[in-house]
């Protein structure tokens, strides 16, 4: 360490003060923990003249680290998902140690599934078990939106999340003609409607635009995310085995980018109803409510995505969406802030405004200015975007 980057650190005694200042008292035992848990980063020793022993030293953003690791504590204990929930709250994680947690939280799932099929070569047969299993662990909020999606019906929702176990574990499904006996839609037009594929397409959102208008169909995108290796259900830690700290932390960033949409898809809901335009399964992804393992899932998505999505194409959505939060934060307050108004408040508010009678119109605008005139925190917002 040169004697510049001393000066800034912050020594073992100086932490802990620190710490106690922030009403996070610390032991040195608990920040050792940290360190060997690959958690607290050292930035190396140094050993005072005419003082036996030498004092770590430690940036001066090991204060907020620690309240970090300390505060996630109380969301999982566990140090292989603490790990993976620092990294996504922006703390700082040993390279080596975070990939070793992501390994770690997916290959358990992995297990279960080896060894639940163990033995067993057909995958029909194999994918049937699974299914027997999950029904006895089944949480209705995993599958709500799917069978929301399908009717409501149940026995509709086992033959899609059966299709997606076959496949899951390298079987071939018909497609067309699941079961010939069955008097059910096929399992093709059943795929579409629980993954919402053709409503991204056609379904208007925003000035009669559908969200991707040019996607493919669910067939052509389930086959390639299968040939891709997502549904590796047997294998999800390959995809960390061999990636290098760099890949993994590009993967963080690409994750958090997919995840800003659920505030896209919360907009749009807001305005235009639940699952509008397929968008519903977005708002699962919520930054606030993931676990380690869905953030783990998340980061491996992101990692098979870049094998065949443009780098280009994940930065200007990133750049989108950045330029996009404010005045989508804007939108929602206002919605919230007067609800007597909110037919009229859309994401194509000029529009709607145009449609309304004059007398009503004027007394919308002066209520959104009163309340902006009031409010700088949203009117901010609305113009972070212009910054």
């Amino acid at each position: 360490m040169t004697t510049s980057e001393v000066a800034k650190s912050l020594s073992l005694p100086e932490l802990l003060a620190a710490l106690e200042a922030q009403d996070c008292p610390a032991s040195e035992r608990l920040l050792k923990r940290y360190r060997r848990e690959g958690l607290l980063n050292c930035l190396g020793q140094t050993h005072p003249v005419g003082a036996r022993g030498s004092s770590s030293r430690y940036p001066p953003s090991a204060v907020d680290q620690v309240v970090l690791v300390k505060k996630l504590g109380f969301v999982d204990r566990r140090y292989d998902q603490r790990r993976i929930l620092v990294a996504w709250n922006d703390g700082w994680v040993e390279p080596a140690a975070l990939r070793a947690s992501l390994e770690q939280v997916l290959d358990r799932f992995s297990r279960k599934v080896r060894d639940a099929i163990e033995g067993i070569d057909e995958p029909w047969t194999a994918a049937e078990l699974l299914m027997r299993q999950e029904r006895e662990d089944a949480s209705p909020a995993s599958t709500k939106l799917l069978r929301q999606r399908l009717g409501g019906s149940w026995q509709r929702l086992q033959s899609v999340m059966l299709g997606f176990a076959v496949l899951s574990l390298g079987g071939e499904i018909d497609w067309k003609d699941h079961d010939p006996a069955s008097t059910e839609e096929s399992l093709e037009h059943l795929i579409d409607r629980a993954t919402a594929a053709s409503r991204i397409r056609t379904e208007p959102l925003i000035n009669g635009r559908a969200l991707i208008p040019d996607a493919d169909d669910a067939r052509q995108v389930i086959t390639g995310l299968v040939t891709a290796g997502m549904f590796d259900v047997r294998d999800l830690a390959s995809s960390f085995r061999y990636a290098d700290d760099g890949v993994v932390a590009q993967g963080f960033r690409d994750a958090h980018t997919l995840s800003d949409f659920s505030l896209f898809a919360e907009a749009v809901e807001a305005d235009r109803g639940p699952d509008a335009g397929g968008l519903g399964g977005t708002r699962l992804f919520a930054a606030d409510a993931l676990d380690a393992f869905s953030i783990a899932l998340l980061v491996r998505a992101t990692l098979i995505f870049r094998k065949s999505v443009p780098d280009a194409a994940f930065s200007e959505t990133a750049s989108a969406l950045d330029a996009a939060r404010g005045p989508l934060s804007a939108f929602l307050e206002l919605r919230r802030a007067l609800p007597a108004h909110a037919n009229a408040i859309g994401l194509d508010y000029q529009h709607r405004l145009a449609q309304l009678p004059s007398e009503q119109a004027r007394r919308v605008e002066l209520d959104v200015k009163a309340l902006l005139d009031s409010r700088p925190d949203i009117m901010a917002m609305l113009q972070s975007s212009d910054a």
